[in-house]
């Protein structure tokens, strides 16, 4: 299992350019969050990239934007490449309003939404 819990750059991301689906993101506005452990695997659900957890339900992630970025058409969280079915591990907390302008392939989800903390 991969995880990256308490990773993040202080560098700024790159465009999340040439991913075969949208990845909801939120800009920080300072470092911590809650530390919950949400496990899974990197999953597409209609355009959107979600964590399909233990039990098989999807949760719609959204990352501090400086921990996203894309390369060649890759993923990468927090300096690592993951593709879909990768296992991932993140610490934060389920939110179920959360100020953020989802795209729009992650918007049309009804899914339960985990906040990413930013630390």
């Amino acid at each position: 299992m991969l995880g990256f819990t308490g990773c993040t750059s202080t560098e700024p991301a790159g465009p999340l350019e040439g991913l075969p689906y949208e990845v909801a993101t939120y800009e920080p506005s300072g470092s911590g969050g809650d530390t919950a452990l949400l496990t899974g695997m990197l999953t597409d659900q209609d355009g959107c990239l979600v964590i399909e957890d233990e039990q098989g339900e999807h949760i719609l992630p959204i990352w501090p934007r400086p921990m996203v970025s894309s390369s060649d058409g890759r993923l990468k969280i927090a300096g690592s490449t993951y593709a879909l079915r990768d296992s991932v591990a993140v610490g934060g907390g389920f939110a179920d309003a959360f100020e953020t302008d989802l795209p729009e392939a992650c918007a049309s989800l009804d899914l339960s939404r985990f906040i990413v903390a930013n630390d």
